[in-house]
């Protein structure tokens, strides 16, 4: 392989950009992709909520969230579980 003088080495992440990743194993994320999975993160409990609220109301099969009778008692439960 032939070598790579210094000037044509690309580095990836510049320290300023590096964050702490957290979990099992702390590797060095960039602050894009902490924020990306942070914000993943909230979906996944909004998602939890949901489940939740469907289970306490009974409803079962597709219901568009904050459309009719049905998509808005779940909107509303689901907020109140989150405590948005």
């Amino acid at each position: 392989m032939a070598s790579r003088s210094k000037r044509n080495v690309k580095k990836t992440m510049k320290r300023k950009n590096q964050v702490r990743g957290g979990g099992k194993r702390t590797k060095k994320l960039s602050k894009k992709v902490k924020k990306v999975k942070k914000t993943l993160k909230k979906g996944m409990n909004w998602m939890k909520c949901l489940s939740k609220a469907r289970k306490e109301l009974g409803i079962k099969g597709f219901v568009a969230i904050n459309k009719g009778k049905d998509g808005v008692a779940l909107y509303k439960r689901a907020k109140e579980i989150c405590g948005k």
